[in-house]
């Protein structure tokens, strides 16, 4: 069982590490932006090739943002929690899945039932 200061800890890890991973998520989103779009296209005068090569081109940069994207949603919702120990004991899953207050008011899992607090 996990006391509400090592909840309250584990919060504060879990917070910075979204935060960080937003960070890298901005960069990453920044990157392919200005490589596929400025970087390729004025090197090869996207505009003149035409239509098709721009629709690549966003095409492209459209597939790259949504990997990047999937990317940090599964991070944020399973291998965060995972990386710092916030799972269930009992079911593996994330116990602060849906609401942190309920969570803590209740101190049992949202999946399962099992109770993870210690009062």
């Amino acid at each position: 069982m996990m006391t509400r200061e090592d909840l309250l800890a584990k919060l504060q890890i879990y917070k910075k590490e979204i935060y960080r991973r937003a960070y890298l998520l901005l960069f990453a989103a920044f990157l392919p932006l200005v490589i596929v779009f400025f970087g390729v296209g004025i090197t090869y005068n996207i505009v003149a090739l035409g239509i098709p090569a721009i629709v690549l081109y966003f095409g492209t940069f459209t597939i790259l943002m949504g990997g990047i994207i999937w990317w940090f949603a599964s991070m944020v919702k399973t291998g965060i929690p995972k990386k710092i120990d916030l799972l269930c004991p009992k079911c593996d899953e994330p116990i602060i899945k849906n609401n942190v207050e309920e969570f803590l008011a209740t101190g049992v899992c949202c999946q399962c039932g099992t109770k993870i607090l210690k009062d």
